[in-house]
């Protein structure tokens, strides 16, 4: 999917709630800064390891 096709599609979503956070496939709450800043260098690791 393409980022103008995600887009139109939460286009008419609802704003979020105050306890709406994002949870990654494996159930990992990223509700803190930290939590998703720490996924993203996981993330980041593990892509590095496949290219």
């Amino acid at each position: 999917m393409r980022s103008g096709e995600f887009n139109e599609l939460l286009r008419e979503a609802p704003p979020p709630t105050v306890d709406d956070v994002s949870i990654t496939a494996d159930g990992e709450r990223l509700d803190t800064k930290e939590k998703v800043l720490a996924f993203c260098e996981r993330l980041a690791a593990e892509r590095a390891q496949t290219s």
